[in-house]
């Protein structure tokens, strides 16, 4: 979407000595800095300093450097759109899916981007609204 990424995937290699560290050092970059979504936030920053004078502007994540993308690149000289909703799903520190907890720094991210959208909608009346680290979602 974004064109070819500058980040690498860490290779598979065929010895298991290899692959096992390979994919041990893919996890530690995961899990210390979002590597290799991490490039996304980059890219959207970049894309959208040239945008301007929208109604509308709609963010999609997962992957969630999306949303720290268009929190970085909206400011009160560059605003995008006079209303931005960062669908989100699901909050990004409270994941449960993963075996780690994300470290602490990506909640400072998290709440910087939900202070700046306008709206972040959550699924059904029947589901609790989230929090984020006793901040309310608008």
């Amino acid at each position: 979407m974004w064109g070819k990424s500058r980040f690498q995937q860490m290779p598979d290699f065929r010895f298991k000595l290899f692959n096992f560290f390979a994919r041990l050092l893919s996890r530690v970059l995961l899990i210390l800095f979002e590597y290799p979504t991490i490039e996304n936030m980059f890219k959207i920053m970049r894309i959208l300093k040239n945008e301007s004078d929208y109604d509308l502007m709609i963010s999609f994540a997962v992957p969630y450097p999306v949303h720290w993308g268009v929190a970085f690149s909206r400011s009160q000289k560059h605003n995008i759109a006079s209303v931005w909703v960062a669908d989100c799903g699901d909050p990004y520190m409270g994941d449960v899916l993963d075996t780690f907890r994300k470290l602490f720094y990506f909640g400072y991210l998290e709440k910087y981007f939900s202070r700046k959208a306008d709206f972040i909608p959550y699924q059904s009346k029947l589901q609790k609204q989230p929090t984020i680290h006793n901040f309310t979602i608008k």
